[in-house]
């Protein structure tokens, strides 16, 4: 690839990139900005995580209350069980 293009295209595709010396708005700091966007981020996680985990739980004991299989009186063999001949 010829040079001449080479740093054509290497300009554009860095053309308006963020390099940190951006203009910032005035009065809002950048770094409280990152900060406030990535605590967010986690957070939202952590929640997603835990309401997740809650849901998990609350299936298992609905399985748990109402497929268990029943328990076969004293004396008598489970339908499933094995019975040795």
């Amino acid at each position: 690839m010829p040079a001449a293009a080479s740093q054509r295209l290497i300009a554009g595709a860095t053309h308006g990139a963020a390099t940190g010396s951006a203009a910032a708005i005035p009065g809002v700091d950048p770094a409280a900005i990152h900060h406030a966007v990535g605590t967010s981020f986690v957070t939202g996680m952590h929640a997603a995580l835990l309401l997740a985990g809650l849901a998990l739980l609350a299936a298992a004991a609905l399985s748990y209350a109402f497929v268990r299989p029943e328990a076969a009186p004293v004396g008598e063999p489970h339908e499933l069980a094995v019975v040795a001949a």
